[in-house]
């Protein structure tokens, strides 16, 4: 208990930084925490390896492990934290509590007003890099039992708000983390979880600490919490899409010193909650241990994975909102405006591609620049060395500039789609005009036939004054009234031709 004692001043001001209280945050002993970090130490020789202390639960046994400052280390931490954990690993590696306050800002509520500190400026973070992992998942029968999207969607983001609150209370360890959930039709749906990378060097050896929000247990995280409200169904099972990450093994690599062997198996679908427990297997351990940015490309090959499925898929769900919206403008004069229910889902999807187009422009200029001095120092490497790091990297730029292209051209198709949706509403108003137009017609003409039937009767009947024998009041015969009318008409239907001649 004496090295935790110790370290347990480390993390003072950042839990005051958090501004909870301090009945939020146990006393010690922190020793049943679940494992939160995996570390994998970048030997001289042989491949990566994960450390034989990784699945250990007691502080005491990790903090009488000195830090090796000889090698190069990836410090993996996964899902929620704890106090204990943070101040260890911050203590140990003497981290920064920017890095812990970045990646936890928009998960644990602050008691005090929004300061708007995140995201900050390049120059504050330099070392800490963050990115963007998409999940897409499946509703199956679930989807039948939602009601309006919009309400729907709303649900789940308070659903999502509410599970934030809870884990900030109860410190559940290892626990995935959900940052954000799309729910774009009655199928599919998308996770958004995140990834930050900072860099520490001390000494003549660097550690990356890669905190991921992937749950540090072998299965998909719980997302009942989501639907529970949405749904109102007892059992709420939404399936996850694993992320189609190839990792080719290296040329030359022995089988039996592979990280992840062939018979190596992971019960969860979601890929994401296996990558920092399998890491390495595409990369050269030789020019991890000279460059750090080189040790990190495979978080960002898998992040450009995920990102391209995710784009993948709104792509086809925009071509079925398209083909909705011609078939609308191809329907009978029936139609109405009300039958338009895509316009508010493209308007929804543009939001979204908006935000994934903005992160993936940034990851191309952070990797066509390479000017960041924390993580491209400019040191001199033997050719081959420079060649491999040279690859990677101009690897991930050709990615992240491909995918950078597909959103804009989704976001093009959102805006033309757009377009389509106000030109079948400009149709629509068209049809309702053209309706409204033939009725005023119709109800002129009835309304001409009326007047020249009722004027001439009715002056021929002022004029006689209805003193007919027929009718038992005067002397004249009724054919002198038909006589009179019939020369009436004739006077008016000469005149009603003289006025359209003149027109």
């Amino acid at each position: 208990m004496s090295g935790l004692k110790a370290t347990a001043t480390y993390n003072i001001r950042f839990l005051e930084y958090l501004s909870e209280y301090s009945s939020q945050w146990l006393p010690a002993p922190y020793t049943n925490d679940k494992p939160f970090y995996w570390s994998y130490p970048c030997l001289v020789t042989g491949d990566l390896q994960l450390s034989s202390d990784t699945k250990s639960k007691s502080f005491d046994t990790l903090g009488r492990a000195a830090r090796d400052y000889e090698n190069p280390e990836l410090l993996f931490l996964s899902g929620c934290p704890s106090p204990g954990w943070l101040n260890f690993i911050g203590d140990k590696y003497k981290v920064d509590m920017h890095f812990f306050q970045q990646h936890l800002s928009s998960i644990r509520p602050s008691v005090h007003v929004d300061v708007y500190a995140e995201p900050s400026l390049p120059s504050s973070s330099g070392h800490v890099l963050k990115l963007t992992i998409p999940t897409i998942g499946y509703l199956g029968d679930l989807g039948d039992s939602l009601g309006d999207m919009s309400r729907t969607r709303s649900l789940l983001v308070e659903g999502l708000r509410k599970q934030v609150l809870n884990n900030a209370l109860n410190h559940p360890v290892g626990q995935a983390i959900i940052r954000n959930v799309y729910l774009h039709n009655r199928e599919h749906f998308t996770l958004l979880q995140e990834v930050s990378i900072c860099l520490l060097r001390e000494k003549s050896a660097w550690t990356v600490l890669i905190w991921t929000d992937a749950g540090g247990e072998d299965k998909d995280p719980d997302l009942s919490f989501l639907f529970k409200e949405a749904s109102r169904r007892p059992h709420i099972d939404p399936k996850l899409c694993p992320t189609v990450f190839n990792r080719p093994k290296k040329i030359g690599k022995p089988a039996s010193s592979s990280v992840v062997s062939s018979d190596m198996q992971f019960n969860a679908t979601q890929v994401f909650n296996s990558l920092h427990k399998a890491y390495g297997t595409t990369l050269n351990p030789q020019v991890m241990r000279l460059d750090p940015f080189y040790a990190v490309t495979e978080v960002y090959s898998f992040a450009a994975a995920a990102e391209n499925q995710f784009l993948n898929m709104m792509r086809k769900i925009l071509d079925t909102r398209i083909e909705s919206i011609v078939r609308e403008g191809l329907q009978s004069r029936t139609s109405t405006p009300d039958a338009l229910p895509e316009r508010t889902n493209i308007q929804y999807d543009r939001t979204i591609l908006d935000a994934h187009a903005g992160r993936i422009s940034s990851m191309v200029a952070f990797l066509k620049t390479a000017d960041d001095p924390v993580w491209f120092p400019g040191a001199a490497f033997d050719d081959h060395i420079y060649a491999d790091i040279t690859k990677a990297r101009m690897s991930l730029l050709h990615d992240f500039q491909h995918l950078h292209a597909q959103a804009v051209q989704l976001i093009q198709r959102c805006e033309r789609a757009m377009d389509m949706v106000a030109h079948n509403a400009s149709l629509l108003e068209a049809k309702r005009s053209n309706l409204q137009s033939e009725g005023l017609e119709k109800l002129t003409r009835l309304t001409t036939i009326v007047t020249l039937l009722y004027v001439p009767l009715s002056f021929v009947c002022t004029f006689f004054g209805m003193n007919f024998s027929t009718f038992g009041q005067g002397k004249l015969s009724l054919w002198i009234w038909a006589a009179a009318d019939v020369e009436q008409r004739f006077r008016e239907d000469a005149v009603l031709k003289a006025t359209i001649r003149t027109n």
